[in-house]
């Protein structure tokens, strides 16, 4: 039986302005919302900053 694919979440930063949108899919992000990828070929976004991932995001929340 073959395993599921894992998908990690990540939270739409907005970029460097705050307010950029993300299209993955055919389906537009906006800031503050969640996304799931499953693959590499997105993770561009989280190398430019455009996503950061939900368990960073916490943790970045919790020390404010």
């Amino acid at each position: 039986m073959p395993m599921e694919e894992q998908m990690a979440k990540y939270i739409v930063t907005g970029g460097e302005t705050g307010e950029a949108q993300i299209e993955i899919k055919g389906k537009i992000y906006s800031s503050g919302d969640t996304v799931e990828l499953t693959g590499k070929q997105d993770l561009w976004l989280v190398e430019q900053g455009h996503l950061a991932s939900t368990k960073q995001a916490t943790a970045t929340k919790g020390t404010k």
